[in-house]
């Protein structure tokens, strides 16, 4: 039996004596000692239990043990699936999970649908005070236990959605309709030279001639600022309807309002305009799709931003990944936590372009220049934003929070003149490409200088490497760890479900998370401050989109609320070596102080018996 960092406790005749339905249970103080002795040793205790919750809870709370427990499951459900649920609400490794159940069925059942637990039954209660599995952690201030309660409270307010318009009905979701546009103008740009996933249009315009635009009559341009319950999405949509033609111009809206509806209220509400659309698009515009949990509202209300804090000072976090990672920005929001972004972004030729993969925050790093400024000039898919990041930039963050998953999906390619190594697209191999095929691609998608010239170049002086191997990845991620010395890390993996169907070119995807999730799990259990935020246990079948790597807008909320457990877990840890390093410390300097005044001691005693020999030698002299 490994250390055991939660229990999972039946009730009747194993925690207490007695038949709860059946009329008065006996607890001894023990009992009650242990459970409580249990937490703060940093070991968890929690519930599964085939009994009448209400009543349940009523006599745990007469007891005065009720606030010792977490994830309490008591209900009339099979007892391998309670534990199933209560494991991965906890996050824990089965092996350090103890099942304690007098029904030797029960017993059964959770072994066989949870193969790695250590069941037991209630005769095995009296070892755990003695057992070495059981020995913990000093926890007396209960630390581990809020935060887990922190953890059970989210879970209970905001996880608990099947279905997922069933979860956006209850976010409560507003749009504003605001046509000043020109005072907004700086966003609206931003919008459209930076936004690819929900820009429909792709009408990249200069500064100059959005300007023109908004002051133009025969155009209705206004912006959509979004709220819910969660926050303040702010302005998160510009729309540019030609009134003559009834044709979009530009229809627009922010990555951090993905898979909310909001596109297609809008097109309905406008009864559904000509627009051209310029592929790819995260969510294809319906005429058919209902988005009855959105409602317009006139004026704007206060900020409705939750402001819990995280800590007294304010905590800098650094977000790398993809800009599906906007989702769970939004649900991040706390008044004493600072969010930096390194999201993917759009070039000026609007190629879209990721920039997170390891290769690229190594090149950062290693490349000069003159190297630089060459494969920008010669290759239109990188611009500068891909060889700049913060991440080395220790005084800008306190945290780094960073999606890998380009690394599980972009292919290599090595120059043949300096091999250098650069990834790109995904899953494909560009160089073997029919060149013709290749221009219509991207001349279809309004991406200029990736043509039959540029696909020439490429394939003569790069070759196809193909994704970058698992022993490779765990290099980068040396450099990157040993490059900032210390500073916390939150890894975020990759799902492993099955890509949908629909997505061809991702087949083997779920093969290839196994084996990078699987790498970068040893990774992190060999490494001092590198933690996961772990996909695996949030992200269903049911939850994933286009493909494996996006997912719906409840799995995002989900990760959110991981990510700001796992901060206050750090925080804690923090905390606690500062104080064993200021009480090592003040130890230090009492030595140092007690060494000081027993050397004084002695100086003063060696005096005393000088002068009192001295004082002898007079006496006899006399």
């Amino acid at each position: 039996m490994e250390n055991i960092k939660l229990i999972i406790w039946d009730l009747d005749d194993t925690l207490w004596k007695g038949t709860l339905s059946e009329g008065s249970i006996r607890i001894t103080d023990k009992r009650i000692d242990l459970i409580k002795n249990l937490s703060k040793k940093g070991i968890m205790n929690a519930i599964a239990s085939k009994n009448d919750f209400n009543n349940a809870k009523k006599e745990l709370e007469n007891i005065g043990i009720w606030k010792y427990f977490i994830f309490p499951h008591i209900s009339w459900e099979p007892k391998g699936q309670m534990i199933k649920n209560i494991i991965n609400n906890t996050q824990l490794r089965q092996t350090n999970v103890l099942f304690i159940d007098d029904n030797h069925l029960n017993r059964e059942e959770v072994a066989f649908y949870n193969p790695n637990v250590n069941v037991v039954g209630p005769e095995f209660i009296q070892k755990i005070k003695s057992h070495p599995a059981f020995i913990g952690k000093n926890d007396s201030e209960l630390t581990r236990l809020k935060q887990y309660k922190i953890l059970e409270k989210k879970n209970k307010a905001q996880m608990n959605y099947s279905d997922n318009e069933e979860f956006l009905k209850q976010s409560k979701i507003k749009i504003m309709i605001q046509y000043d546009c020109l005072d907004n103008i700086n966003r609206i740009h931003e919008l459209i030279n930076r936004t690819n996933q929900l820009n429909y249009t792709k009408n990249r315009i200069t500064l100059e001639k959005l300007s023109v635009l908004l002051k133009d009559n025969s155009y209705i341009n206004f912006i959509i600022k979004v709220t819910d319950k969660y926050g303040d999405y702010g302005i998160a949509g510009f729309v540019s309807l030609k009134k003559e033609e009834n044709y979009l111009e530009h229809f627009i809206f922010s990555c951090r309002i993905l898979n909310l509806g909001v596109e297609n209220y809008i097109y309905k509400s406008l009864n559904y305009p000509k627009i051209e659309i310029i592929e790819e698009v995260a969510t294809p515009l319906s005429k058919s799709k209902n988005v009855y949990w959105i409602k317009q509202e006139i004026k704007k209300k206060k900020n409705l931003h939750n402001k819990t804090e995280l800590s007294k000072k304010q905590l800098s976090i650094l977000i790398k990944g993809g800009c599906d990672l906007e989702q769970m920005d939004h649900y991040l929001y706390q008044r004493n936590l600072k969010i930096l972004r390194e999201f993917n972004s759009v070039l000026e030729n609007n190629h879209p372009i990721h920039r997170e993969h390891t290769s690229f925050i190594i090149n950062s790093q290693i490349l000069s220049k003159n190297q630089k400024n060459a494969m920008i000039s010669n290759i239109p898919f990188l611009d500068q934003m891909n060889f700049e990041t913060n991440i080395f930039d220790l005084n800008s963050y306190d945290i780094l929070v960073y999606s890998v998953l380009m690394d599980y999906t972009q292919e290599m390619y090595q120059s043949k003149k300096n091999e250098i190594k650069i990834a790109y697209g995904g899953y494909t191999n560009i160089i073997s490409e029919d060149p013709d095929e290749f221009e219509s691609r991207f001349r279809n998608a309004k991406i200029s200088g990736m043509d039959k010239n540029f696909h020439n170049f490429f394939k003569e002086n790069f070759e196809y490497i193909g994704l970058i191997s698992v022993s490779e990845f765990k290099k980068n991620l040396e450099y990157i760890v040993d490059k900032i010395g210390g500073k916390p890390i939150i890894f975020i993996n990759g799902s492993e479900v099955h890509p949908p169907s629909s997505n061809k070119v991702e087949t083997n995807s779920l093969n290839r998370h196994i084996e990078m999730n699987n790498c970068l799990d040893e990774f992190i259990k060999s490494h001092k401050n590198c933690y996961l935020l772990d996909v695996r246990k949030i992200v269903k079948q049911e939850d994933i989109l286009d493909n494996i790597r996006h997912y719906k807008r409840r799995v995002y909320l989900k990760m959110a609320v991981e990510l700001k457990f796992l901060i206050t877990q750090i925080i804690g840890t923090k905390k606690k070596d500062r104080e064993s390093n200021n009480l090592k410390k003040n130890i230090a300097a009492l030595k140092l102080n007690l060494k000081a005044k027993l050397s004084t001691l002695i100086n003063i005693i060696r005096r005393i018996f000088k002068k009192k020999k001295k004082i002898s030698e007079e006496v006899k002299t006399l």
